[in-house]
Order: structure tokens, then C-alpha cells, then sequence
């Protein structure tokens, strides 16, 4: 694996490492850490689709926790980025939460 192609993956495994910590301890305000990481990665790079995945955890986990409002301003934007693909699993899952956020 080249240096670029592990840089490319590390928003996806911050944000997998989120879903294990979440899982291990639902109250525990890790994985909101790591989902944070990862989306902020994953927009430094400019790599929309690994946003969205982490956008996704992070709207899921704030949904979960009744901030509703806070899950679609984070989410809505970076959906609403995609114009192909709408009917890939992470847009329609995507589309599923904003929907209801709204």
C-alpha cells in the first residue's frame, strides 16, 4: 500500500473505529470523537463519499442522543453534494435520515 492509499483510508477507520467504540459503550462520548475526526479528515481531503459515511455515524449517533436539529446541519449540506449515484446504499441511507430530520 502506497502512503497516499493509506492516507486515502483514514477516514474510513476513524470512523470504524467510532462504530466499535459506540458499540462497546453507547454512553461513552468516544466514538463521537473518532466520527468528528473522521469527517473532518475525509473533508480535508476532499474525499465526499468517505464525509458522507462519517457525516452518516455522526448524524446517526446525534439522532440517537435527540439532537435532531444538530444530526440534519451536518448531514443535509453533505448529501445535498451528490448529484450521481443517488441510488448508492450510503445516499439512500443518507437521504432516509435527512428525510426524517426534516
Amino acid at each position: 500500500m502506497t502512503e497516499a492509499g493509506a492516507k486515502y483510508r483514514l477516514p474510513e477507520l476513524f470512523r470504524t473505529k467510532g462504530e466499535l467504540l459506540l458499540r462497546q459503550n453507547p454512553n461513552d462520548g468516544t466514538a463521537e470523537r473518532w466520527f468528528k475526526r473522521a469527517v473532518t479528515r475525509a473533508r480535508d481531503e476532499g474525499t465526499k463519499s468517505l464525509e458522507l459515511r462519517a457525516a452518516l455515524s455522526l448524524a446517526r449517533l446525534y439522532c440517537n442522543r435527540g439532537s435532531d436539529e444538530e444530526a440534519h446541519d451536518l448531514l443535509a449540506p453533505v448529501y445535498a453534494c451528490f448529484t450521481e449515484g443517488l441510488d448508492t446504499r450510503d445516499l439512500v441511507e443518507a437521504k432516509e435520515v435527512v428525510d426524517q430530520l426534516t
